[in-house]
């Protein structure tokens, strides 16, 4: 989870949005909200559940993305 605080501490990388990855495991799912992603989905998904996901969190939300 400490690489989800640093990324989210970084002036570069600090509003990209982060999709984890977890087990199914509803603890670990909540350390990653907590520690600050955007969207979490337990292994093993349906790969368009993940495509649906990615989706939703690349669409403009008028968030200001580093390098835009």
């Amino acid at each position: 989870m400490a690489l989800f605080e640093e990324i989210r501490r970084s002036p570069d990388h600090g509003r990209v949005p982060v999709l984890a990855l977890s087990p199914a495991d509803p603890e670990c799912t909540a350390r990653a909200l907590e520690a600050g992603v955007d969207d979490c989905l337990a292994k093993p998904f349906h790969p368009k559940e993940f495509l649906t996901r990615v989706e939703r969190l690349a669409r403009p939300t008028g968030r200001r993305y580093a390098g835009r």
